[in-house]
């Protein structure tokens, strides 16, 4: 599901590939490519204790993507407060 996100932020956004790497490094601290609520929630704890508030931003724009993406609503769909 990575991939799948990676793909779309740099075919259909066209962005750099440092926003890319930074994505990619963000996404490493889920457990998974389809987190449920409580697992996110276990990384955004996590980050805030110690990690950069743009590793929230992308955590939230990757299960965001994929809820929408998911017509089953498997995956997490919730909004993280900044």
């Amino acid at each position: 599901m990575y991939e799948e996100f990676l793909r779309e932020k740099r075919y259909l956004l066209n962005v750099s590939e440092r926003t890319l790497s930074w994505y990619e490094l963000a996404l490493r601290s889920l457990p998974h490519p389809n987190p449920d609520e409580r697992e996110v929630k276990d990384v955004v704890i996590r980050m805030r204790e110690g990690w950069h508030q743009a590793n929230l931003r992308t955590i939230r724009r990757h299960c965001t993507t994929s809820a929408s993406l998911s017509n089953k609503g498997r995956r997490a769909n919730f909004h993280m407060q900044n």
